[in-house]
C-alpha cells in the first residue's frame, strides 16, 4: 500500500466520521423537537382538563361539607339550594291550591299536608342533590384522568426520543471509531514491525 492508499484511507474517514456528526446532529435536534412539541402538545390537554378536575374538587368540597354538617343535624346545604327552594315553593301552591278548591286550607289537616310535603321533599332532594356531587367527582376524577393520560403519551414520547437521542450517539460514535480503525489499520500496514 502507497502513501496515496493511506492518505485516501484517512480522508475517507474524515469524511465519514464528519457525515456520521452530522446526521447524529440532525437526529438529536429532530428528537429534541419531538420532546418539545410534545411537552407543548400535554399543556395544552392538560389545560382542556383542568376545568374538569377543578369542578370536581369543587364538587368533592361541598360534599365533605356537607357531610360534616349533616353529622351535625345542619341541611342548610341542601334546603337553600335553588332546586330544593324551587320544589319546594311549587309543591306547597300545589297543596295549597288543591286544598283551598277543597275548603280546607287552615284546618290541622293542610299543617300535616305540608309537613308530609315538606319530608317527602327533603328526602327526594337529597338523594339528587348528593347525585350532582357524585356527578360533578366523577366529571373531576375523568378530567383528572384526561390529565393523567395526557401526561403519560407525553413521557412516552419522551422517554422514545431520549432512547433515540442515546442510540444515536452511540451509534455515531461506533461509525466514527470504526472509520478511523480501518484508517489506522491500513495507515499501520505500510509500516510492518
Amino acid at each position: 500500500m502507497g502513501w496515496g492508499e493511506a492518505l485516501l484511507n484517512i480522508a475517507s474517514a474524515a469524511m465519514t466520521s464528519s457525515a456520521v456528526s452530522s446526521a447524529n446532529r440532525k437526529i438529536q435536534k429532530g428528537m429534541d423537537d419531538i420532546i418539545r412539541q410534545a411537552g407543548v402538545t400535554t399543556g395544552q390537554q392538560g389545560a382542556l382538563y383542568q376545568p374538569y378536575g377543578e369542578y370536581g374538587q369543587e364538587s368533592l368540597n361541598r360534599l365533605r361539607a356537607f357531610e360534616e354538617a349533616a353529622a351535625q343535624g345542619d341541611y342548610t346545604a341542601l334546603t337553600a339550594s335553588p332546586e330544593y327552594q324551587f320544589a319546594l315553593q311549587q309543591g306547597q301552591s300545589d297543596i295549597a291550591r288543591n286544598l283551598a278548591a277543597r275548603g280546607g286550607l287552615f284546618g290541622g289537616q293542610a299543617q300535616k299536608q305540608f309537613i308530609d310535603y315538606g319530608q317527602g321533599l327533603a328526602s327526594n332532594q337529597m338523594q339528587n342533590y348528593l347525585n350532582r356531587l357524585y356527578g360533578g367527582i366523577d366529571t373531576g376524577m375523568r378530567g383528572v384522568a384526561g390529565q393523567s393520560n395526557a401526561l403519560g403519551t407525553y413521557l412516552d414520547y419522551y422517554g422514545n426520543a431520549r432512547g433515540i437521542k442515546a442510540q444515536s450517539s452511540a451509534d455515531s460514535r461506533i461509525a466514527r471509531n470504526n472509520a478511523w480503525q480501518k484508517a489506522i489499520e491500513s495507515t499501520s500496514k505500510m509500516f510492518p514491525s
